[in-house]
Order: C-alpha cells, then structure tokens, then sequence
C-alpha cells in the first residue's frame, strides 16, 4: 500500500540520513550551546561519539529501526540521529535520544570491484572509512547474501557506505525483511499496480493517495525477494522534504548533492549558507564541490536556511578517526581490533 504522510523530524532525520525529511512539534533552540540535533557517523564509545562530540547516553531513549534497543547494540560506522544538550567548548553533550535505521537492507545483486557493490539494485561505494563487518573485502561477498548498510546518498543516487554488515545466513528464511530508502527515478502509474524505478530495481506498488514522483525519497518494505529485479512493495512512504523552525540548532555529516557556489549548496536535502565568520578546516586540502563529504554546525534562519558557524571538509584521503579501547594488537601483521571491528593500519614503530 502507499502512504503520504509527515513523520517526526527526529524520526525522518536519522531514517533519510538528512535525506528529505519533515518535522513537527517543538524544535531545539539555537545559540553557542545547549540543545541540538546531530546526526552522523559513532566514531567511538565509551559514551558514544558523534560529529566529534562525546554524548552521555545513560539516560537516553535508544531506538533501531523503530525498537528499543541497548548501548551495546550500536555499532561503529552507523549512522545515528541524537537529540540532547551540548557543552560546544568541552565538546561533550547529555543525549535524550538515540535513534538508527538502516538505509538498506536486502541481498547482494551484483558484484563489481573492490570498492563498489551492487544492494537490491543500488550501487554501493566503500571508501577508506568504511567499515565492513562480518566479512574483510567486498570481494567476499556473493550474490544473494543479506547485508545491511548504513550511510549517505551522493549527488548521483549511489549510496556511499559508512558500514556494511553481512547478516548471518545465506538463505532468505535466515533475514529479516527487505527495506529500503530509494531515491525514485521514472514513475508508471497508468497501469495497476503502479510502478517506478530505482537504480537497476523495479518496485511495484498499489496506488493510493498521491503518488511519488521522480526524486522523492521513498521507504520500502517487501517480505518477499525480488524477482527478475522486481520487488513487490508491502509498505512505501514517501518521506517529505525538511521543514525547519528558525533557531534550530543542527550539526550534520553528509554529501553535498546541489552545489551552487563554495558559499552555497545543498547537504542532502538541506540548503547550506557559508558566510564571512564560518569557521572552515580543511586539513586536507580538498576541493568544496559536488559529491564532496562535509560536516557542518549551524542554526536555521528565518528562512529555512542553515547558517553555518563551522564546515569541515572531508575527504578520502583524511586519516579516519575513533575513539575507544584497542582490544588486541598484531604487530606482526600490522593490525588492531578496536570493539568488534577489525581494522588494518600502517604502524609506525
């Protein structure tokens, strides 16, 4: 079936990565300090770090995927959205909320090479900083296994992974649902069911209400697998575009997907202004442009805009970053364990 309807911003702001979201109800207040939303990469533990900020969650209401979940269920590379107060200056913050959802959950459906694969016919692009979890190279995979994936769509509707995980099991009575957060491309409702195109996937739908339209972004759920790249949708709705009050303080990760000027463009749905003051790092040296990764700070003016304070520039080349307890080292073979996910360094001795 097809439903149109807003969700909570804190809801649509983690389950769309940024991407095409709405909000109702009150908003946080802007200001150097005190209560924000942040969404982006757990780059740590021991509390959880998010966007350089370490958060206290003992008391937060934790969610993944619409359940209650547990500190211990959060794992490095996911995507969260976290609502709560923030000390800018110590760089730490008190969250009230926790929530993720996976951006896509379904089987392999091509291979590619060593840094692109093929999900539910949606390419997926892995980078330095991705992490890969229950599985080492992509090459590894095969056709028709389950994996989840976190991370954010680029100006090209590929879907840049900051983790994947293998599900266990190979057959579909093993996995959980498909689900999905598409970017829609041509649109059939002359026929019934409807259909539309995302990527290589067919996705057939009932209409009801307004239809999507190419470029909106949907979330797709099908108990069943596709076949002939076709999928049979059990659920679709349509996610709304971002509606902010004026002082909504935000500090996201994403990719810019409409680039305008170095002043002004586009992070995933969401109209970014650079000013005089904006405090910009850009250790690397990498080029502001489409498809480039950044992380912003700002405040939402009176006309939906955010007004940046802080922009980090991103870039493949910049060394990743965590924080937390280092389980095991193998100095041998130049590795280290930290958490659950291994991850492979040059050492310098």
């Amino acid at each position: 079936m097809l439903h149109r309807y807003p969700v909570s911003f804190t809801e649509a702001l983690l389950a769309t990565l940024i991407l095409f979201c709405t909000t109702q109800g009150s908003m946080a207040s802007g200001g150097s300090g005190g209560t924000g939303i942040s969404s982006g990469t757990i780059n740590g533990f021991g509390s959880i770090f998010v966007n350089g900020i370490e958060y206290d969650i003992s008391k937060a209401k934790l969610t993944r995927n619409g359940q209650k979940s547990e500190e211990s269920d959060f794992r490095l590379g996911e995507i969260v959205t976290i609502k709560g107060t923030v000390d800018h200056k110590k760089r730490t913050g008190v969250a009230a909320s926790v929530i993720y959802e996976n951006m896509l959950s379904g089987p392999v459906t091509a291979l590619s090479d060593s840094n692109h694969v093929e999900v539910l016919g949606q390419t997926v692009v892995t980078n330095h900083s991705t992490i890969l979890d229950q599985f080492s190279a992509l090459n590894d995979l095969q056709v028709g296994q389950f994996v989840e994936v976190s991370g954010f769509h680029d100006a090209n509707n590929n879907l840049v992974a900051t983790r994947i995980m293998l599900l266990p099991g190979s057959s579909r009575s093993n996995n959980s649902n498909i689900e999905a957060r598409l970017i829609v491309g041509n649109v059939n409702t002359e026929s019934e069911p409807a259909s539309l195109r995302a990527g290589k996937l067919t996705v057939v739908f009932r209409k009801s209400g307004h239809p999507p339209v190419a470029g909106d972004l949907i979330h797709v759920r099908a108990s069943a697998d596709p076949v002939n790249m076709q999928l049979h949708a059990d659920e679709l709705i349509i996610i709304d575009k971002p509606r902010f009050e004026k002082g909504t303080r935000l500090n996201i990760e994403g990719i810019i997907t409409r680039f305008n000027s170095n002043r002004s463009f586009t992070v995933n749905g969401i109209e970014i202004l650079i000013h005089d003051k904006t405090h910009v790092e850009n250790l690397m040296g990498a080029i502001l442009a489409l498809n480039s990764q950044i992380e912003v700070e700002g405040v939402i003016d009176d006309k939906g805009v955010l007004i940046a304070s802080k922009l980090e520039i991103e870039d493949d080349r910049t060394s990743s970053e965590f924080n937390g307890n280092i389980q095991k080292i193998d100095l041998k073979n130049k590795r280290i364990w930290i958490f659950d996910v291994k991850r492979v360094f040059d050492l310098v001795m």
